[in-house]
């Protein structure tokens, strides 16, 4: 009742006085124990949970930028003259590499909680259609795709491709090395792997 609050502490020294002086010490180091290790500790826990669990929801994150899509439209606007694609209307690799080190685009890319360490990697990344510029959609897109950890199915898709890869390769190389003989056989002379 004393941790709970039904009774102070000090209504339950007074009887344990009258005992022995060495029950008062067992029943203040129980108090403190108990406050200081047991009830911060469980308070701890719950309060690390939910701070965890709120900065981990990758969905309502994405949720929360995509309700506020115009907002960060405007932002990534500001970001394109700052990359100076005010004129084209969309990003060029040079523009981007040139800028990349810039305090404001390092910003950028840290309030979206990315760490873009390779320029050209991370532009091929956002450039999907492969046109050697990134207009204002596609880089917002490409940055909310990019952003934070793989998901099982990121995992499968790729496995899925370079498995399609490799079947494609093996089917090409297979081209290769018959027409290689008949070539071979045509002009009556050998070619040798190197």
């Amino acid at each position: 009742m004393s941790i709970a609050g039904g009774v102070s502490w000090e209504q339950v020294l007074v009887p344990l006085k009258a005992i022995a002086l060495p029950w008062v010490l067992l029943f203040l180091f129980y108090m403190f124990f108990t406050y200081f290790a047991v009830l911060n500790v469980i308070t701890g826990v719950f309060c690390q949970t939910a701070i965890d669990s709120a900065q981990n929801d990758h969905a309502t994150v994405i949720h929360s930028i995509l309700a506020n899509k115009q907002a960060h439209l405007e932002k990534v606007r500001d970001l394109f003259n700052k990359l100076g694609a005010e004129n084209t209307g969309g990003i060029t690799y040079l523009m981007f590499e040139e800028k990349i080190t810039s305090p404001e685009v390092k910003e950028y890319f840290e309030s979206l909680g990315l760490d873009v360490w390779d320029a050209w990697s991370f532009f091929k990344m956002l450039d999907l259609d492969d046109s050697g510029a990134v207009d204002i959609e596609e880089f917002l897109m490409g940055c909310l795709r990019v952003r934070g950890n793989a998901k099982a199915i990121d995992i499968g898709k790729i496995i899925h491709d370079q498995t399609w890869q490799i079947k494609e390769q093996g089917k090409f190389q297979t081209y290769v090395e018959s027409w290689r003989s008949g070539l071979s056989d045509f002009l009556g002379f050998r070619f040798y792997r190197i």
